[in-house]
């Protein structure tokens, strides 16, 4: 008897593609024809889907985006304390999800340089810093104090996603360290 197995659509091998394409080569490097070939597709497929490939990218790039912002939601109403559900998902992100721990960071880098990919860019970083703030608003923090604390609370865990990736955080105490010190503002 053979058993029916989940074929991937053309569309969903290519995003696949892409994802992992941009954790190796970055925005910059990957090309089309990588995409393709990786998918195993032609060219004409993936301009068929996305048109450009700015269009494919920030299609993965907001599917990322909101897989994390869904999951940090998800983590946040399940837990009583929001603020450690939230590092929690992020020290799960940057161990486990390395690729797209890379993409984070490289699209944060070249977000710089493009008004489209800066949007994209600051609108994840508003909608994460909204969760934090309301974790904090729960523990009795005025709307300012929280506003201000969730500024840096998020800035401090993507510049720590950012120095893990150039040199692993390999201590566990490190990184034990800076969740005492983010969970105690």
């Amino acid at each position: 008897m053979k058993f029916l197995r989940y074929k991937k659509t053309t569309e969903e091998k290519i995003k696949e593609a892409t994802f992992y394409l941009l954790a190796e080569k970055g925005y910059k490097d990957l090309t089309m024809r990588d995409v393709a070939k990786r998918a195993d597709a032609a060219v004409g497929q993936l301009t068929y889907y996305y048109r450009t490939k700015e269009n494919l990218i920030l299609s993965v790039i907001e599917e990322l985006f909101n897989a994390c912002t869904d999951q940090l939601r998800k983590n946040v109403s399940s837990s009583n304390d929001k603020l450690t559900a939230i590092f929690s998902f992020y020290e799960e992100f940057f161990k486990v999800e390395q690729e797209g721990a890379k993409i984070l960071v490289n699209f944060m880098t070249e977000s710089l340089w493009d008004a489209k990919l800066k949007s994209v860019f600051n609108n994840f970083v508003n909608e994460t810093k909204l969760i934090v703030e309301d974790a904090y608003k729960s523990r009795g923090e005025s709307e300012e104090n929280a506003r201000i604390k969730s500024n840096f609370f998020i800035s401090s865990v993507h510049g720590i996603i950012s120095q893990n990736l150039l040199s692993p955080i390999e201590n566990a105490n490190v990184l034990g360290e800076y969740k005492k010190f983010l969970l105690s503002i």
